[in-house]
């Protein structure tokens, strides 16, 4: 599967205009931003890999704000890691439609705090893009599922 950044940044586009009516634009990858979550799914079948989404818990706020339409101040940590597992559930059914052959996606799965890995083993980054909505930045990554030899890192 072939995934360039442009495809990834339009989907992303994509779903943050139709569904938070929010702006993203490309950018470089930034610093260490401190509290952090990062939201991934599982794509199995034809092709196999994982979608991951990795914001600023100031992002993930504001993400969560966007689609329950509420102050961000009011929500709760369930909520904004409910918002954040839609929006890669969205990413992942978007990937999952470019799959040639029969595929299904796993349930999202939400990590978040100040210092952690993802890995995924036996996989290879695909490729990733960095963007910005305001100024938080973000980073989706496409994972593609090689052999378990090679454990991948984020």
């Amino acid at each position: 599967m072939e995934l360039t950044e442009a495809d990834i940044h339009a989907l992303v586009e994509e779903i943050w205009a139709s569904y938070l009516m929010l702006d993203v634009v490309p950018a470089p990858a930034p610093g260490s931003e401190g509290q952090s979550l990062s939201a991934l799914i599982h794509i199995h079948g034809s092709w196999e890999g994982t979608v991951i989404l990795h914001c600023t818990r100031a992002l993930s706020e504001q993400i969560a704000g966007a689609m329950f339409a509420v102050d961000p101040g009011e929500l709760t940590d369930d909520e904004i890691g409910d918002a954040v597992g839609e929006i890669v559930n969205m990413l992942g059914g978007s990937v999952k439609s470019l799959v040639d052959g029969p595929a299904s996606l796993s349930l999202p799965t939400v990590i978040g705090g100040a210092q952690y890995v993802v890995q995924i083993p036996g996989s290879t980054v695909l490729n990733e893009v960095w963007c910005t909505t305001g100024d938080q930045p973000m980073v989706v990554s496409i994972l593609q599922r090689a052999s378990a030899e090679i454990p991948a890192t984020l």
